[in-house]
């Protein structure tokens, strides 16, 4: 899979929030960032 899609190696940027149609919306780890767990739950609120 990695070899087909060139993932980032930076762990903050291995976390993705997909849309219905599999379209990546949102890149990065709600986990250690509170401003990314916003956005990540302002986009599923939608």
């Amino acid at each position: 899979m990695e070899k087909l899609n060139y993932f980032p190696k930076l762990p903050n940027c291995q976390t993705f929030l997909l849309d219905s149609q599999n379209r990546v919306i949102l890149i990065g780890n709600p986990i250690d960032n509170p401003l990314m767990w916003e956005l990540y739950k302002n986009e599923m609120q939608q």
